[in-house]
């Protein structure tokens, strides 16, 4: 159990990265930990947002279980906590028994001087947890942001004592999730990524404010699910996204979960706006629209897949929600105006030379021009990088093939999208900067690119930084051919 009792939240998380013997960068406003060894594999990033607002962010799987033991210097900080996936667990040293978090829980806790927090991170959980401190501050307002912030705490700190651990264990919020992840997702440390993280937190925290004021009323009139059964519901719905292929009906997730069909239907409708029956619907149509957009499944093939068992009702049903029958919405995927775009990273094998690398090449380039494959191949250091863009079956066909090669593995996807046209016209190599160890090499076949790939090669959220990082590859080849 690592204990932490420093009071600045850098320092907080210096602490964590010498425990766990990851990475640790300290900026302006910001400070990463990168864990990539046995212990796990993530980040946790703690931004200083304004004077006495801070928010951490997790976004990181522990391999082994690992548990945290806060002790507070200033009592008056209070913590409002967000799961956007996963779950841990949480209680107060003078308790006994641990308190589950589950995804979109809305947690709002404070501690005391006697009454250290402790946190449980279970192994094998990808966690995403926004994690946001607030102290209270004497000084006069002198920002919008301040004003706005201390009118949304005003309900909160009226009620906490200093003296005594205060703990709110709300109901699942699905209305914060879209601001939790916005911070959640955010990889970038310059201006415009403080801007938007100084939003982000803002909106989260008025959001869970104002779910837990709303939870309030809620039960002054008597909702007819308890706080209990509520989570339960957010398990019904996890249960029936990884079963989605089963015969899925009200009955039988009755029995499995214990919950009469009424409190079923109840509680769908109060955390998804829908039925239960048309939740399940949805969510099987929006799994075949995956599947169609990015494998050569058949239609029967998708239908068996996502749980339908007739094809006329799931090409009615389709066409009701997207407004194509699915065979038309996979057929316009093949479509000349459209463009299927994949990238992925990997890692060289050991003993790669350059001969090797010339020798991807030399086999590439025919390959792709055959099928009609564009893109561009980046390598630096002992990573790939690359961009596949084409007819889809053909860009699905040439992946698989990439897939096998033995001079690579570790392979991640990246993107997998579908654009109006295409970013490279032809089949390209590319030099990151001047001093690419590459470059004597491929002189006179590559692009030299001035790039910083250190987001790309670093987090999870990676299909937001390969989006950047493609279209400035693009518009620096552009600039080289003008």
């Amino acid at each position: 159990m690592l204990y932490i009792n420093f009071e600045h939240p850098f320092d907080q998380l210096r602490k964590l990265a010498l425990s766990l013997n990851a990475d640790f960068k300290e900026f302006q406003d910001s400070a990463i930990l990168t864990l990539n060894n046995d212990l796990g594999k993530g980040h946790v990033t703690t931004y200083n947002v304004l004077e006495g607002l801070n928010v951490r962010i997790y976004d990181i799987t522990f391999n082994e279980e690992f548990k945290l033991t806060k002790m507070e210097q200033d009592p008056s900080i209070i913590y409002f906590l967000y799961c956007i996936k996963g779950h841990f667990f949480h209680k107060f040293e003078n308790q006994e028994d641990y308190t589950k978090i589950y995804p979109r829980q809305n947690v709002i806790y404070s501690s005391a001087p006697k009454s250290p927090n402790i946190v449980t991170f279970p192994a094998n959980v990808h966690l995403r947890l926004s994690a946001i401190f607030v102290k209270s501050v004497t000084k006069p307002s002198n920002s919008k942001r301040r004003t706005i912030l201390e009118s949304a705490l005003d309900d909160i700190t009226s009620f906490i004592q200093k003296d005594n651990p205060f703990s709110y264990y709300g109901e699942i919020s699905p209305v914060t999730s879209k601001y939790a992840k916005i911070l959640i997702d955010n990889n970038r440390t310059d201006a415009v990524g403080k801007l938007l993280v100084e939003g982000a937190v803002i909106n989260t925290l008025a959001s869970q404010v104002e779910h837990h004021d709303a939870a309030k009323e809620e039960a002054q009139i008597g909702f007819p699910l308890t706080n209990s059964e509520i989570l339960k519901i957010s398990e019904v719905a996890e249960y029936i996204a990884e079963n989605i292929d089963q015969s899925l009906n009200i009955d039988h997730l009755s029995k499995t979960f214990g919950l009469s069909p009424k409190k079923l239907q109840a509680g769908f409708r109060h955390l998804f706006g829908e039925s239960l029956g048309n939740f399940i619907t949805h969510l099987r149509l929006e799994k075949g629209k995956e599947l169609l957009q990015h494998t050569d499944l058949n239609i029967s093939e998708v239908c068996y897949k996502i749980g339908f068992s007739s094809r006329s009702y799931f090409s009615k049903t389709f066409s009701e929600r997207f407004g194509l029958l699915p065979s038309k919405f996979k057929n316009s995927l093949s479509s000349d105006d459209l463009v299927y775009e994949l990238t992925y990273k990997s890692t060289m094998s050991d003993g790669i030379q350059l001969s090797d690398i010339e020798d991807i090449i030399e086999e590439a380039e025919p390959r792709n021009q055959e099928h009609n494959i564009t893109g561009c191949l980046v390598c630096q250091n002992n990573n790939f990088f690359q961009l596949l863009e084409g007819p889809k079956s053909n860009v699905l066909y040439i992946y698989e093939k990439i897939k096998k090669d033995p001079r690579h593995y570790d392979l991640e996807i990246l993107t997998r999208k579908i654009n109006s046209n295409r970013f490279f016209p032809q089949w390209s190599m590319a030099l990151l900067s001047e001093k690419d160890e590459l470059k004597d090499t491929f002189k006179d076949r590559a692009v030299d690119l001035n790039l910083d790939t250190e987001s790309i090669l670093q987090g999870d959220n990676l299909h937001i930084s390969s989006t950047v990082f493609w279209r400035r590859v693009l518009n620096m080849i552009k600039a080289s051919k003008a």
